[in-house]
């Protein structure tokens, strides 16, 4: 049967969205949500440069059916208890799920390989100061860019920050040993990092919602990796005493082979994990948040005490202000995350 012809894409939002109250899966309330999530696929979708037309066809075939629509809304939408239900109760299909598995290992070798050739061609500490961010994170941004495509230009302006990054960590002429190039170790992480996040949320990046969800990746991907560093060290402590139990140095192996592989790998890994398991982890970060965002604030109120009693700021130690910077970078993010555990209604503290 063919379909009316429409004026607007009020219309055919309208047509659609009658379309979906009368297959009655999802109730008033959650039709408005997925409303508003096909508009903001129309909106990204239109400034990448399709007509009104070609972005609602194409919004609406990526949606889906409908039981697809409430898998993705619920991934997008973070805010919903129902998010829970539908992932955490809802069969995943096995394919896709063992699919994006073995894709996550895939990546992380890769990750992994790459990292272990870079210390054979350049193992100085000079080198890996400037640059382990953007080898241990290449893989991440790569499977990301996999996971969700996202449109031509996303795609080139994720490659070329990329690039800009890697060029000036590279670029800018610094001493071995200086603090010039302990603030650049310090702080291209942090960029690379936002390249990272560029891929994650593709053509929503210019949207509310796909900034939030990014720094809710972030959050849950800290947490993921911290988990992983301390199977990992476990894992390695054993390993090492085994191997020194049955007379066999392996620290070598350890860390010229096995730190490098599996640290690299983590990486892609703790964001598969992120993906796949968001149900079940979701507000933890938040939470944490709002936990030690007062212990790092009496901390750095201490710091700024005993550097204006230790001397005049002329005689300051380098080591203290970048104790310091540091500080204050993992005060920027307890702040973020502790805005996302504030409930939309409730008023800003």
């Amino acid at each position: 049967m063919s379909a009316p012809e429409l004026s607007s894409l009020d219309d055919q939002v309208a047509l659609w969205r009658g379309h979906m109250e009368r297959r009655g899966a999802v109730d008033g309330r959650d039709v408005d949500e997925l409303e508003d999530h096909l508009r903001g696929h129309i909106e990204a979708l239109t400034a990448a440069g399709l007509s009104e037309e070609e972005a609602f066809l194409v919004a609406v075939k990526r949606l889906g059916s409908q039981d697809a629509i409430a898998h993705e809304f619920a991934q997008e939408n973070s805010r919903r208890l129902w998010k829970q239900l539908v992932l955490g109760g809802a069969p995943s299909r096995p394919a896709d799920a063992r699919a994006g598995g073995l894709a996550a290992v895939a990546f992380a070798v890769a990750g992994g390989l790459l990292a272990r050739l870079t210390v054979a061609v350049d193992a100085s500490e000079e080198f890996w100061l400037r640059n382990v961010s953007l080898i241990g994170f290449a893989a991440l941004i790569a499977y990301l860019l996999w996971r969700r495509p996202p449109s031509r230009g996303v795609l080139a302006a994720t490659l070329v920050c990329f690039a800009v990054v890697a060029a000036a960590a590279n670029a800018i002429p610094l001493t071995t040993g200086s603090d010039a190039l302990v603030v650049t170790a310090l702080h291209v992480p942090i960029l690379t990092w936002l390249v990272v996040l560029l891929a994650y949320t593709g053509d929503r990046w210019r949207t509310v919602d796909g900034r939030m969800d990014a720094v809710r990746f972030t959050g849950e991907w800290v947490i993921y990796m911290a988990l992983l560093a301390i199977g990992g060290g476990v894992l390695t402590a054993v390993t090492l005493g085994v191997s020194s139990a049955a007379g066999v140095d392996a620290a070598h192996v350890v860390e010229s082979w096995i730190l490098p592989i599996a640290a690299a790998g983590a990486v892609v890994i703790a964001a598969w994990l992120v993906e796949s398991k968001q149900s079940v982890i979701e507000n933890m970060a938040p939470v944490l948040a709002r936990v030690f965002t007062p212990l790092f604030a009496l901390t750095f109120a201490a710091l700024v005490v005993v550097v204006l009693v230790g001397g005049s700021p002329g005689a300051l130690d380098r080591d203290t202000l970048l104790i310091c910077d540091g500080v204050l970078i993992i005060a920027v993010g307890l702040i973020l995350y502790s805005l996302t555990a504030r409930p939309d209604g409730a008023r800003a503290g």
